[in-house]
């Protein structure tokens, strides 16, 4: 017999646990003892991504206390754009750690740190405008997951240092430290952010009964 408690396709759920009377617990949150946690998996569209890796630490609260400003201007290009907002936050957290008046010694400028071309190609005109610099960079992170036909790795590492570079090494992560590095940081972000979102949601029980 089936006993749902939510209305949850099981094909999006994160988390398979044991409980004490021997049902399965299928869920997109983390739940404590005395559930036994057998399984984790976290889907996403993107290839070479995986939830295994290093996760960042809980975000700081000067920074959570920014973040929250701009969550308007993060659904509005999640919404015209069809990307992850775990992933677009993820980035801007890298880049500028939601200071949208940061400016980088290379010229990238706001919350995406947008280059002045990138800005011209993506029609920003107003890279100080965070919801003008979150569109435009939301835009070019879906160019490139386009580009590279969904491999999360080489979009992440051509928004740090172009398509150019990235193509130059034969489709591979560039051997930069500081794009190795920002990659790596970005993975930590995402999926951190992922299991954030997953603790906020419910959960769904199959009795095997």
């Amino acid at each position: 017999m089936l006993v749902f408690t939510t209305q949850l396709d099981a094909k999006s759920l994160a988390y398979k646990y044991h409980a004490p009377d021997g049902s399965v617990i299928l869920s997109d949150s983390l739940l404590g003892l005395p559930f036994v946690l057998v399984e984790q998996n976290l889907h996403t569209n993107y290839a070479d991504f995986s939830m295994k890796g290093t996760v960042a630490k809980p975000m700081k609260e000067s920074i959570a206390l920014r973040r929250v400003n701009f969550l308007s201007a993060v659904d509005a290009a999640v919404k015209k754009h069809e990307i992850d907002a775990a992933l677009i936050h993820a980035i801007i957290e890298a880049e500028s750690a939601y200071q949208p008046e940061a400016v980088a010694r290379t010229g990238a400028i706001g919350l995406m740190q947008l280059m002045p071309g990138t800005a011209a190609r993506f029609n920003v005109s107003d890279s100080n405008n965070p919801i003008q610099n979150v569109m435009g960079g939301a835009e070019y992170l879906k160019y490139l997951l386009g580009y590279y036909k969904n491999n999360l790795k080489l979009a992440v590492a051509a928004y740090n240092a172009g398509e150019g570079a990235v193509d130059k090494y034969g489709k591979t992560i560039p051997p930069y430290r500081e794009t190795q590095k920002y990659v790596k940081r970005v993975f930590s972000l995402y999926r951190r952010n992922l299991t954030a979102k997953s603790l906020t949601s419910n959960s769904l029980k199959i009795s095997m009964n």
